[in-house]
Formats: C-alpha cells, structure tokens, sequence
C-alpha cells in the first residue's frame, strides 16, 4: 500500500499501519499521537502540490 501512496505522490512516512484491538484504548491513543507528531514534522505533502507546469498535482497533462 505505502508503495500505491508513493505512486500518487503521497510521501511513504506518511503511510502507518497499526493493529489496535477494541480493548487498546491508550495503545490507540498513542499511535494517533505517535502519527500526528510525524505528519507535522514532515511539514506539507509536497507530492499533491499542483505543478506549476501544468496546474495539477499528479504531473498529467490536462
């Protein structure tokens, strides 16, 4: 999946995947946190920003 993400020009460290069961409340809480904290270092996708070439954020020529 991280690779698709890649594909469409979101950023692979932007992609987690977890397994939290129903019971994990403050292990879910902790992820979220963990996640945020990475996204907002990471700053702005710059994949999806539209091209100033062509206006669009995937690179096509429409």
């Amino acid at each position: 999946m991280k690779s698709l993400m890649e594909y469409i020009g979101v950023d692979g460290d932007r992609v987690n995947f977890a397994w939290v069961s129903a019971a994990e409340g403050g292990r879910f809480a902790e992820l979220v946190k963990e996640v945020t904290d990475k996204v907002k270092k990471l700053g702005p996708n710059k994949g999806l920003a539209p091209s100033r070439e062509t206006g669009c954020c995937c690179g096509c020529q429409s």
